[in-house]
């Protein structure tokens, strides 16, 4: 009876040591995104390649950050940034991730998708999917910005050089990109103001009143500027 007892206790412990020196297999890893929806899906021969992109999007900041996305964040403390290029194709969020759809025969679909507002991403060679958005946070918030649009929408199924600043965060990535701001836009807003103010002087003042004219003279400066950009 003691033999079989200690067979048995020999048997479990080889058992264990065995257990203990096989190589440990891993999981493999599912949640790695590093290949590109519907591949087949190819943009035209003329819009571009990764080695030789169509074109670029973005200026080259600077700074991570401009003044007002600065001045608009928590404590005017905003995410954490990097500056950036990254080469890619200029696609429809919404198609890509709903159906995978992209290329040059999504070329009509994705500019009417982006026409009625729906976001721009870039699908970068290993699959990579970034939002892409005006990095300018007033301008942007004010309907200044509208040039951005128009210009991803022309380039939708074009492979682009993008320069913006990266912001990530649980696995969102996206990119903000500088340029896009209409200036002229800004200055109808400063016009506007300029005249509101000029008809609150006119109420108390004539026109012969110091204030009343330095304010004409800012009025005309302001449309002499704007009137050049839009030459």
């Amino acid at each position: 009876m003691r033999r079989l007892v200690q067979a048995v206790m020999c048997s479990i412990m080889a058992a264990g040591l065995l257990a203990a020196q096989a190589p440990e297999r891993k999981p493999p890893n599912k949640g790695k995104a590093t290949s590109v929806l519907h591949p087949e899906m190819t943009v035209a021969a003329d819009a571009g390649t990764y080695d030789k992109p169509m074109g670029t999007l973005g200026d080259k900041a600077s700074d991570t950050w401009t003044a007002t996305t600065v001045g608009a964040g928590v404590d005017k403390k905003p995410q954490d940034g990097k500056i950036m290029t990254v080469t890619g194709e200029v696609i429809d969020m919404s198609c890509y991730l709903q159906l995978g759809k992209h290329g040059e025969k999504h070329v009509a679909c994705g500019k009417k998708c982006l026409t009625a507002g729906q976001p721009v991403g870039l699908l970068a060679k290993d699959g990579v999917v970034y939002m892409l958005m005006e990095e300018e946070h007033d301008p942007r918030r004010d309907g200044q910005t509208a040039s951005f649009r128009k210009a991803a929408t022309d380039h939708l199924g074009h492979i682009m050089e993008v320069t913006g600043t990266e912001a990530t965060h649980a696995g969102f990535k996206a990119i903000y990109v500088q340029g896009f701001v209409n200036k002229s836009a800004s200055l109808d807003r400063e016009i506007q103001q300029a005249e509101a103010h000029l008809a609150t002087l006119k109420e108390r003042y004539t026109d012969v009143n110091p204030d009343i004219r330095s304010t004409v003279a800012k009025i005309n400066l302001l449309k002499t500027q704007r009137d050049e950009i839009a030459r």
